[in-house]
């Protein structure tokens, strides 16, 4: 039941946040407007697929974030030549590590490490298409930072679940 509270609660908030960004106008280029709006639809079918128990609970959440890992990459895209690229480029950064810590745990320790695989490509394009002085100088540390962090994740994960399987084995034999 957690995972099922987690996962509306995730979708509305990130479908709500994407909302507020289009009402208040902050995006620098209407097409991504578009995008957060084509967003929002897609993670009210989702949550409607959920709730009519059409679609599985991590399905769902794996459509929502991937999806909104998809948005950020397409805002960083978009906004890369802009004046508040970087800002925009930093705070889906943020988004996208919050995303692969909730994976490591949803959806696997596996989604987790191709999350951070497929976001380490995207921060070595953006910061060398972009020559963002703060990213050129802070390339490796925070590179390093996110691989450490996600793979902590990573061993924390997989002793968690050693240690599910080894209560359930013994739950088995006390049986």
């Amino acid at each position: 039941k957690g995972i099922r509270f987690f996962l509306v609660l995730f979708t509305s908030v990130i479908t709500i946040g994407l909302f507020i960004d289009v009402l208040l106008g902050q995006n620098q280029t209407k097409i991504f407007d578009t995008v957060n709006i084509i967003e929002i639809g897609l993670n009210i079918v989702v949550l409607t697929g959920f709730i009519l128990n059409k679609i599985e609970v991590r399905k769902c959440y794996g459509i929502v974030a991937y999806t909104l890992l998809l948005n950020s990459f397409i805002s960083g895209t978009v906004n890369i030549d802009q004046p508040m690229g970087l800002e925009f480029f930093l705070r889906d950064s943020i988004f996208i590590i919050i995303i692969v810590m909730l994976n490591t745990f949803i959806l696997g320790k596996n989604h987790s490490a191709v999350l951070v695989a497929i976001y380490l490509i995207f921060l070595i394009g953006y910061t060398f298409i972009s020559q963002q002085p703060f990213l050129l100088k802070n390339f490796i540390i925070i590179a390093f930072v996110i691989v450490i962090v996600s793979y902590l994740l990573y061993l924390i994960k997989t002793v968690l679940d050693s240690t599910i399987n080894e209560s359930e084995r013994l739950f088995l034999l006390l049986k």
